[in-house]
Order: C-alpha cells, then sequence, then structure tokens
C-alpha cells in the first residue's frame, strides 16, 4: 500500500512538473544585464529576471532583445520557474503576422525600417526613415545589370586617391551643352592642342 501511494506522489509530481515545463508568457520589461521580466499566462504572476534563447552564442554572437508584449513561451526545465529560459517568439492578437504569403521573408522594426524578400519575385526591398551607414576596411565593391542613385539633396563622392569614371557615354546634366572639350582636343582658332587646362580632373574621347 505504502509503495503505491509512493508511485501516486511521483506520478503527480512528474504530471506538476510537465504540466510547467512550457507556459506561455508577455514580456513585460527588459534589464540591463540581458534578461527579461515576463507575465505567465496561466495566472497572470510575474516572473524573476530570466535569460532568452538567441541563435549564436560563441565567437559569432548576436544581439537581439524581445519586446515589452511580445508573446514568447517560458521553458522550465528545472521545475523551478525563476530557472527558467525565454524561447521567443508567438504571434499574437495585440502583434499578428506582417504577412501571409510563405514566398516572403520580412523583419519589420518599431521606428518603421523594413526588410523583404520575394522569394517568387526574386526581390528584395529595404526601406527605412533612418540614416545609414556601412563602413569596410577592406575593399568594397557593387557589381549589377544597371545601377541608380537618387538624392533629394546633396551627392559627395571623397576619395583619398583617384576617382575613375569609364562608361560608352558620361552624361553631366543630361548632356544638354554637348561634349566636354578637353586639353588635347583641337583648339578652333589655333588648331593646336589647348594650352591651358585641369590637372586634377581628366577626361576622355
Amino acid at each position: 500500500m505504502n509503495k503505491l501511494l509512493e508511485l501516486e506522489r511521483r506520478l503527480k509530481e512528474v504530471e506538476e512538473k510537465l504540466n510547467k515545463l512550457f507556459q506561455l508568457a508577455i514580456i513585460k520589461e527588459i534589464k540591463e544585464d540581458g534578461t527579461a521580466v515576463c507575465i505567465l499566462a496561466d495566472d497572470e504572476s510575474e516572473t524573476a529576471p530570466l535569460p532568452w534563447m538567441v541563435r549564436h552564442a560563441g565567437e559569432t554572437i548576436e544581439w537581439w532583445a524581445p519586446e515589452p508584449g511580445e508573446q514568447v513561451l517560458i521553458l522550465n526545465l528545472s521545475g523551478f520557474i525563476n530557472l527558467s529560459l525565454i524561447v521567443p517568439a508567438f504571434y499574437s492578437k495585440d502583434h499578428p503576422a506582417p504577412e501571409t504569403d510563405p514566398n516572403i521573408r520580412t523583419l519589420i522594426c518599431s521606428d518603421g525600417t523594413s526588410i523583404s524578400h520575394n522569394m517568387a519575385e526574386s526581390t528584395i526591398n529595404i526601406e527605412t526613415p533612418c540614416a545609414v551607414t556601412v563602413n569596410a576596411e577592406g575593399d568594397a565593391t557593387i557589381a549589377a545589370a544597371n545601377v541608380t542613385v537618387t538624392s533629394d539633396g546633396d551627392a559627395t563622392v571623397e576619395a583619398g586617391g583617384n576617382v575613375n569614371v569609364d562608361g560608352s557615354m558620361i552624361n553631366l546634366n543630361q548632356g544638354e551643352a554637348g561634349g566636354v572639350v578637353c586639353q588635347s582636343h583641337a583648339c578652333s582658332f589655333t588648331g593646336s592642342p589647348h594650352p591651358q587646362a585641369s590637372t586634377t580632373v581628366m577626361g576622355g574621347a
């Protein structure tokens, strides 16, 4: 009889641990030490600050904090809720899925920045209201069928060395004023090459 009661007690403990192994929760607050306080969905109790799981945390490492209001899963392996892990994340009524097309990969940030990759159409779209900076200590190369750079304000190109522009045709301000005269071109009056020209800006035929 005692063995049966002991078995029932152990089974009940196992059942209670299994019931608490996975619990839905909402992120309440992000702490400065890289942990988050959660509100459990079943009883609305508050957890201690818990770490969240990430994809990489070695020599290759990332930082991506969950946000207050985000629905997550609490993974309770020890049986003690305050020793659990946070597993992000699940769509919710307050934060539904931004897309329904399985061919689209989308990231939308709260400041309005969005990155979208449509695999069916082979297009990538990046939009942001932010300033964008790209720094490379090595060489940087952009190769494409066509490249267009548009600015509503000024456009500046700076180089510590030479600036080379090559093309079958180079148009400045749509080229409406005609061709550019260079030093090697014959002067209409003398028939000789132009005697004076820039020593820092060079042109080709």
